[in-house]
């Protein structure tokens, strides 16, 4: 898939350090990065407070600048640009999901006593992520092989396309349909897990 020439000319003007483009980036993308970050944290059962949203937007846009802006430069345009930061929202979320951890802000005042919160969020994450692997594990276990590998590259290992291509002994631009293929049959499965 080829990104549309609006998406592609504004990441050209973006890599050109062209100030105009970082400002209509952001207008353009902040909420698709922001809808990301509260589906995830909702998924995982948090709650956080505007502030905290907003400091992990800011921070999924502090890392498209980050080192030269490589993750933007590492954007191989085979999705539109918004699933792309949409994928990388969820992961910077997650990544950062422990940093978050015993923090007031991961479930509301009322409903949890302070006192008592870290080892209650520790207690249900736990238990959410323990369910939520024995589903996934179940629904992996009805993937063909194929679908399987390619999800555990991509999600579980973070590996480029590239890289997952290499692994996988196919075409770069084959990767992309592959797992979006994979992750739909996988959807699937995880109905019925």
């Amino acid at each position: 898939m080829t990104i549309p020439p609006d998406e592609a000319r504004l990441l050209q003007d973006l890599l050109a350090r062209q100030r105009p483009a970082w400002t209509e980036f952001v207008r353009r993308y902040e909420g698709i990065v922001a809808a990301a970050i509260r589906r995830t944290a909702a998924q995982y059962g948090f709650t956080l407070r505007r502030s905290d949203h907003d400091d992990f937007c800011a921070e999924v846009f502090a890392g498209l600048l980050a080192n030269d802006m490589a993750a933007l430069r590492s954007f191989e345009g085979r999705c539109r640009l918004s699933t792309w930061l949409t994928i990388l929202a969820r992961r910077s979320f997650l990544k950062n999901l422990r940093r978050i951890r015993g923090r007031d802000t991961l479930a509301s005042d009322d409903q949890i006593n302070n006192s008592l919160l870290p080892q209650t969020i520790d207690l249900l994450e736990r238990l959410v992520a323990d369910e939520d692997q024995k589903r996934l594990r179940r629904a992996m276990e009805r993937l063909r092989d194929a679908d399987r590998r390619i999800l555990e590259l991509f999600f579980c290992d973070e590996l480029s396309y590239r890289q997952i291509g290499e692994q996988m002994g196919i075409s770069v631009n084959a990767v992309g349909p592959k797992l979006f293929r994979a992750q739909q049959r996988l959807k699937k499965a995880m109905q019925w897990a």
